[in-house]
């Protein structure tokens, strides 16, 4: 490389790094598409542990027979960041806690309910959480799932 003489850089040149810089910047920069990502993101703990939950209720039921109330689980006493209690018997709820969290998710509830019969979880209809701050199969009109 010593005595290797640069031609003068060239426009296109410039302007790929400018292009393969943005890209970079894009993917690594987190997506805030909405002013509901922070509900979002914060609904998506009540999610998951309702998804916890969920996994022991149907362990509870295939070995007792009955759906239980979240009390008769092992269920975390503190629920998470920004969860403040999971509670219910069929329904369960997820309470979001009142200070610390976006303010339009706020104290409002996450519900899910399990119809032993059929296997079929409701994940979308219930509760206090509005629409937009659900999952996206919630926001596509889907009902729940199986």
């Amino acid at each position: 490389m010593a005595g290797m003489k640069m031609g003068p850089v060239k426009p296109v040149h410039v302007l790929a790094l400018l292009a393969i810089g943005a890209l970079v910047v894009a993917v690594l920069m987190p997506a805030r598409s909405s002013p509901d990502h922070a509900g979002r993101a914060q609904v998506a703990e009540a999610t998951f542990l309702l998804t916890e939950l969920r996994g022991k209720v149907e362990a509870f039921h295939a070995k007792h027979g009955r759906v239980p109330g979240v009390d008769e689980l092992d269920m975390p006493e503190d629920a998470g960041k920004y969860v403040g209690h999971l509670s219910g018997d069929n329904p369960y709820y997820a309470t979001m806690k009142k200070s610390g969290v976006h303010p339009p998710v706020a104290g409002r509830t996450l519900g899910w309910s399990f119809d032993p019969a059929s296997g079929w979880w409701d994940t979308c209809t219930l509760g206090t959480v509005e629409l937009r701050f659900k999952s996206l199969d919630c926001r596509d009109n889907k009902a729940g799932e199986r």
